[in-house]
């Protein structure tokens, strides 16, 4: 038999193989079944109703000679609502930069020197809800003096988590 016609053959029922493989695979009860032997969507589905319902991100670059340094987010929670924040910054200077949070329009915490990593802060208890609009909210980031030659870069990630 030629060699070429060989080769040929093999890749024919290769080909088949694999096709038939993947069909009985696809149309088969075997993910179910091990599914429900290991439990995952179960895993799943229960993770999906703990998750978050809803995130808002922003970052935020400051430099000296900017008029306007006020960076905040804007973002929705209602009062059962478990909040987390993720703040982190850095600078570009030869001595420390330094930023004030607010948590609607409320201090949170003393100045924050860079750089600076905070990851799921839970400002839950910060949260005003005894004004118009009560359901809106606003964490702003103010930069302190900063000096010559500096930049400042502040990534935030507010995450809004299911009732």
């Amino acid at each position: 038999m030629n060699e070429t016609l060989r080769q040929g053959i093999v890749v024919i029922i290769y080909t088949a193989i694999i096709s038939v493989i993947g069909f009985l695979g696809r149309n088969s009860f075997a993910p179910k079944v091990i599914d429900g032997i290991f439990g995952i969507s179960n895993h799943v589905l229960k993770e999906i109703t703990k998750k978050v319902d809803s995130g808002y991100s922003g970052t935020f670059i400051v430099t000296p000679d900017m008029k306007e340094k006020n960076m905040q987010i804007l973002f929705f929670a209602e009062k059962e609502q478990t909040v987390k924040i993720t703040i982190k910054g850095n600078f570009l200077g030869t001595e420390p930069a330094k930023f004030r949070t607010f948590i609607d329009n409320q201090p949170w915490g003393n100045s924050r020197e860079l750089p600076y990593v905070l990851v799921h802060g839970d400002i839950t208890d910060k949260l005003k809800f005894d004004e118009p609009g009560a359901n809106l909210h606003v964490l702003k980031l103010i930069p302190e003096e900063l000096g010559e030659n500096y930049l400042m870069v502040l990534d935030c990630l507010v995450l809004v988590y299911n009732q």
